[in-house]
């Protein structure tokens, strides 16, 4: 998997980090590519798998080479009709956003748009964005900001406790897309095929009344004032309340395929959970095993 580490950093904090998920990535059998954004940067995205941005928070914000690269890398990619509507993901095209805070007036509320800023430009993209990392970094040349903030004393963060807590998400995220690649290529060719569930096999046999459900379903998707995304999970929450095993399969395959997240699954499980009780969250956690999304 082709892995690229575009970062930014003024006060080596975020750089530091960066080294750290080289490491880690080098140790796991990558060979990340290491990129830093000075001014007229410019890279292919599309050429890799894997991509992670790191950034220090400046102003709520990520540090203003990164937004001039982000805003750069935009205007490119419209130009050549890569950004359309309703953002369809690009299967196997994964995104991780990181970066450094002081956070000293309200803490980690101080970061998470610079974060979200970075998620939307990979977003525009198509890639799926599976995780967000927030990590601490000293207040360089104001020991005040570094001791007395929301934070406490982040002097000489990040430290050992953060490099290993990053260690530890990165393996966990890594285990992620093995499953998710897994479950594009086998799972999606499923969908398209292989992967006919008892109530498909009913329909299948039954002509009219598929063409009838099919019409009703597609209707559904374009006319609801409801996008994609919440419609399936509203079909996850409805599929395990009524224990519906082959439903409830064929549409977490179904939403990791449009870019949904397992957290996203979980929570809505946990929503249809508060009707259904401990039955329904057995059952659906079950599932949620067998996938390997646990």
């Amino acid at each position: 998997m082709k892995t690229l580490i575009l970062y930014k950093s003024f006060t080596k904090n975020t750089e530091k980090v960066t080294q750290h998920i080289a490491k880690i990535l080098k140790m796991e059998g990558f060979t990340p590519e290491i990129l830093k954004i000075e001014k007229g940067t410019s890279v292919e995205l599309y050429n890799y798998e894997l991509v992670f941005l790191g950034s220090p928070v400046h102003a709520f914000l990520p540090a203003e080479p990164v937004m001039k690269f982000i805003h750069s890398q935009l205007d490119i990619h419209r130009k050549q009709g890569d950004i359309i509507p309703c953002s369809p993901v690009i299967p196997n095209k994964y995104a991780v956003c990181y970066c450094t805070y002081s956070g000293p007036h309200t803490g980690i509320r101080e970061a998470v748009p610079a974060i979200k800023y970075m998620e939307q430009f990979f977003e525009h993209l198509r890639f799926s964005v599976l995780d967000e990392w927030y990590i601490p970094g000293e207040f360089r040349n104001k020991d005040i900001l570094s001791t007395k903030g929301v934070l406490g004393d982040i002097r000489n963060r990040p430290d050992k406790n953060d490099f290993l807590n990053i260690e530890r998400r990165l393996k966990k995220l890594l285990e992620k897309i093995k499953i998710k690649s897994s479950t594009d290529s086998d799972s999606g060719q499923n969908l398209q095929g292989e992967f006919i569930p008892n109530a498909m096999k009913f329909m299948a046999e039954n002509v009219d009344f598929f063409n009838n459900f099919k019409k009703l379903n597609e209707s559904q998707k374009t006319t609801s004032s409801l996008n994609i995304s919440t419609q399936t999970l509203i079909k996850i929450a409805l599929a395990a309340s009524y224990k519906c095993d082959d439903c409830l399969q064929f549409h977490i395959i179904e939403a990791l395929q449009n870019g949904i997240t397992d957290i996203e699954i979980k929570d809505a499980l946990f929503c249809g959970a508060i009707m259904g009780g401990p039955p329904f969250l057995s059952f659906s956690f079950e599932k949620l095993k067998k996938l390997g999304l646990t």
